[in-house]
Order: structure tokens, then C-alpha cells, then sequence
């Protein structure tokens, strides 16, 4: 991708040193949260003490907004009145916006009692850093699932947001309906949900 870039914008003018080496193959994972895992999941998480990692994996599974969408989600971004939250910077660069049910409505409200005043993040970091809001949560996530008894189950974070649409699709609900749920550009990116049982 570099060399690729630096061609394009006149950068680099040399032979590509990358050219012919192929990619490495890596199937795509399909690993969500099952259902007998959840009861686990979420009473190390009603125990844990972290209220951002708390509030964060409930916004995620509720969601099934990326990781960093949530943990920058700002409080203009947010509207209660009518239960959505816009994502104008999303990974895949298309915002989109998903409604908010009630368990993330509660999590949101909750948080606002607490906000940090003129602070624009959800999750304001606790630390100075450049962005303002908490940057991830692998070590604490790392932390819940040995405390969940989880710590052997292969269970990444990404995988929270597709537990949310295998859910759906388990419901029945279209792969159009899932993939706008999830902000997905092409319906491809949203098949993985047509194999859940």
C-alpha cells in the first residue's frame, strides 16, 4: 500500500520492491458471542469496577457499532429525542446512523449524568492523550474475559459487533436491513450473516 501510494502521488518513481509478492490468505473470521457465553460475559461485566469498559462492550453489543466508533462517539453525535446516533467518520468513510434501542438510551443518559463539563466525547479519556476520548480497551478486555472464564474462548472485541448482526439474522432480519444496521457498504461484507443457524 505504501509504494502503491507514493506511485500514485509522484513520490516514488522507482521499481516497487513489493511487486509480485502475494498476500498473505487469511480466511474471514465468523466468531460471535453465543448465547451460553452472554450470562458469563455479562456478569463479569455487572461486577467489574471500569465503567468505560462496562458502558463500552454493552454500546457494542447493543449496536454493533466498530470499536472506535464508539469509543469517539461525541454528544453532538447523539440525539435522545429521537433515539439515533449519527457516526460521521466511520472506517468504511460512508456515516450512517443507528437507532438506539433502550438498553444503549439508559447507558447514554447514565454516562450524560456524569459528563465532564464542555467535555465532547462520551468517553473522555482518563489520561491526557491527542484524541481526547479513550483509545481502546484490549487490556481491560483481556481482563473481563479471564474474570468471564472466557480467557480460552477466542473472543476479540471486534466480534461484539458481529454478535449483533448474527443476532439479527438469527431473528430473520434481512442482510439489507443488518448491513445498514452496521453502516456496511455492500451487502458482500454483510453474507457472513446468512451462515449463522
Amino acid at each position: 500500500k505504501l509504494y502503491k501510494f507514493a506511485e500514485r502521488t509522484g513520490n516514488y518513481t522507482g521499481a516497487n520492491p513489493t511487486a509480485g509478492i502475494q498476500f498473505f490468505h487469511e480466511p474471514s473470521r465468523k466468531r460471535f458471542v453465543q448465547s451460553g457465553e452472554l450470562p458469563q460475559l455479562w456478569a463479569a461485566l455487572n461486577r467489574s469496577e471500569n465503567r468505560d469498559l462496562r458502558d463500552f462492550v454493552n454500546l457494542a453489543l447493543w449496536t454493533g457499532a466498530r470499536k472506535m466508533d464508539v469509543l469517539s462517539m461525541r454528544w453532538a453525535d447523539v440525539s435522545l429525542d429521537d433515539n439515533k446516533w449519527a457516526i460521521p467518520d466511520p472506517k468504511n468513510r460512508t456515516p450512517y446512523v443507528v437507532p438506539l434501542t433502550p438498553e444503549p438510551i439508559e447507558i447514554i443518559k447514565a454516562r450524560q449524568q456524569v459528563r465532564q463539563q464542555n467535555n465532547v466525547w462520551v468517553f473522555p479519556a482518563t489520561r491526557p492523550n491527542k484524541s481526547g476520548h479513550v483509545q481502546d480497551v484490549k487490556v481491560a478486555w483481556k481482563k473481563l474475559l479471564k474474570e468471564a472464564k472466557l480467557e480460552n474462548a477466542d473472543l476479540r472485541i471486534h466480534d461484539l459487533r458481529r454478535t449483533q448482526g448474527s443476532f439479527q439474522a438469527a431473528q430473520g432480519t434481512s442482510l439489507l436491513l443488518i448491513g445498514k444496521a452496521l453502516g456496511q457498504k455492500s451487502l458482500t461484507a454483510t453474507q457472513i450473516y446468512s451462515q449463522v443457524d
